[in-house]
């Protein structure tokens, strides 16, 4: 006993753990060690009794429908553990930060649309702002320069995020007389990024 008078009992090691009887009373943790079939382990390494593994299973599905290309998004991941990709529509991006369940808008192409010019002073009118452009991107990266890279297809170019100091993205444009559809995006060791173009066989 301690000296409070409290009574208690010291399990160290192995085989103290291994006389220790389940609640059902039908055997020694050290026999079902034995047959492999214990809900508990005794680990090692760490000197624990830890729950014992499962080996998952993956059992194929009898009907399976082969992925259409179309439905291909662009992902990345940043130094921090944050993700970015391309939403179903794609014409926005998705942002998940580290640690979190839940995904958030991080950018849409309504983004992009200014506000209306205001009317002249003493006077109204209504003010109907322009309808957002409607946006293709494909594929998507994240430098290690810390830069958001994105396809856009209906601009002809790269959609470039500074994610350290935030704000609207840069559009890098292709000159209308060189093929441009960009595809998958994947990034470099020197900071920079590789496009694919699919389309035109090219990167």
């Amino acid at each position: 006993m301690d000296v409070n008078g409290t009574k208690f009992h010291l399990l160290y090691g192995c085989e103290d753990w291994g006389n220790c009887q389940l609640e059902d009373g039908e055997g020694t943790l050290a026999s079902f060690w034995q047959d492999n079939h214990a809900p508990l382990e005794w680990d090692c390494e760490s000197a624990s009794l830890r729950l014992a593994r499962e080996v998952p299973l993956f059992r194929s599905l009898k009907r399976r429908t082969f992925l259409d290309l179309s439905t291909r998004r662009g992902a990345g991941r940043d130094r921090y553990g944050n993700w970015y990709w391309i939403d179903p529509d794609e014409s926005g991006i998705r942002f998940l930060p580290n640690g979190a369940y839940t995904s958030v808008q991080l950018w849409t192409a309504a983004d992009t649309v200014a506000a209306c010019d205001p009317p002249d002073a003493g006077t109204f009118a209504a003010c109907l702002p322009p309808r957002p452009p409607a946006l293709l991107l494909r594929g998507l990266a994240v430098s290690t320069h810390h830069y958001l890279v994105v396809g856009d297809v209906t601009e002809h170019g790269l959609l470039i995020f500074d994610l350290h100091r935030g704000g609207q993205p840069l559009l890098q444009r292709w000159p209308d007389d060189v093929d441009f559809t960009p595809w998958d995006i994947a990034p470099t060791p020197d900071g920079g990024v590789l496009v694919l173009d699919r389309e035109h066989r090219i990167y």
